[in-house]
């Protein structure tokens, strides 16, 4: 804790405080030099200003360490001050918290499929599971608001396996009990960092797929750019034993993390799908345009799939089509379907083939 007194005024003590923040964080920027290993300390501050943020000590640390978090939720290693918004989200994530707690005991929650598109064949080749939140008294809460949530909680862990053995279960019910897996490329699923680096997740896969009496050719696990840089060797080796289970692998919107060439060369990679920021823009804006033909050249040489994810107009189609993407998913051919409207959806393509 630093304590600062005696400013003329509220701006002052702003810009004096501002001012100190950022040194601090410099003077801590260098690195040391700790029993032959390179360490460098990142510096996350919260600031809160007396009388307007509280009028005793007690308040003005809550309210200091509600600003800290803040800074932390924006990426680490900078400063924030405190403001009564702030506070007001710090009281609607608690009550999140509790929400999704209670959400869980009373089954809320609902996966639902958003299908994945073979481009030359205009036909289903999978789908991917979503979860969605149905509130009593809310109604439907966005995926963005309380998947954070969750993630930072531990929560996550309980939902991922949720959303597993329910894409399990369909996935067993349309293809693995019918062996027609040959039918689809993969029904996909997201997984979270937390998820990922859980001691048990790979036993815990095996379970769930054992227990739904699954293939797990037909299950692909869908991870971020971020999870590929946290510990290169051991995020190699648990997606190496999740291959050889027969899994499929995929980077979820590729291109707006971290992830080099060098990952996609090392890694067991089956497919990447391109973020929709850039089919989004792919019409109107070259420099998307040229990011996803660069992406599609790249997969091709490395022999690896690619799928294009948020595609909603006929112009994007026949632009990817150009660059032979093989498969896409959006809102073009489907907004993501209840469980009932997809097997209405495979049914119906497999009796247009018969």
């Amino acid at each position: 804790v630093i304590l600062q007194s005696d400013f003329d005024s509220r701006e002052s003590a702003i810009s004096h405080i501002s001012h100190m923040a950022k040194q601090l964080h410099q003077s801590l920027k260098d690195h040391y030099s700790v029993t032959e290993h390179m360490l460098m300390i990142t510096c996350s501050c919260g600031i809160a200003i007396y009388p307007d943020d509280g009028e005793s000590a007690e308040q003005l640390i809550k309210h200091a360490d509600t600003a800290l978090y803040k800074a932390k939720a924006n990426g680490r290693d900078n400063y924030q001050f405190f403001s009564r918004e702030m506070n007001v989200a710090a009281v609607e994530r608690m009550e999140m918290e509790s929400d999704i707690y209670r959400a869980i005991e009373n089954n809320e929650f609902e996966v639902v499929y958003q299908p994945k598109v073979s481009i030359s064949g205009n036909r289903i080749v999978g789908a991917e599971a979503l979860l969605r939140w149905h509130h009593p008294q809310q109604g439907d809460i966005s995926p963005e608001r309380f998947i954070p949530v969750a993630d930072e909680t531990g929560q996550i862990l309980q939902l991922g396996d949720f959303v597993l053995q329910q894409a399990c279960a369909l996935t067993s019910e349309l293809w693995c009990s019918n062996e027609n897996c040959d039918e689809t490329d993969s029904l996909s699923v997201n997984v979270s960092p937390r998820q990922f680096q859980q001691d048990d997740f790979v036993e815990k896969i095996q379970r769930i797929l054992a227990q739904e009496k699954t293939r797990a050719c037909c299950i692909e696990l869908e991870v971020t750019e971020n999870i590929l840089i946290e510990d290169a060797s051991k995020v190699g080796e648990k997606l190496r034993v999740l291959k050889e289970l027969g899994l499929t692998i995929s980077i979820d919107d590729f291109g707006t993390g971290y992830a080099s060439l060098r990952y996609l060369q090392q890694l067991p990679i089956d497919m990447i799908k391109i973020d929709r920021s850039f089919i989004s823009h792919i019409t109107d804006k070259a420099s998307d345009f040229a990011i996803v033909k660069t992406i599609m050249s790249m997969a091709k040489n490395l022999d690896i799939k690619v799928i294009a994810e948020g595609v909603e107009t006929d112009e994007q189609l026949a632009l990817l089509q150009l660059l032979d993407c093989p498969y896409y998913q959006g809102y073009y051919f489907s907004k993501p379907v209840s469980r009932e409207v997809f097997i209405g959806m495979i049914r119906q393509q497999r009796a247009a083939s018969a």
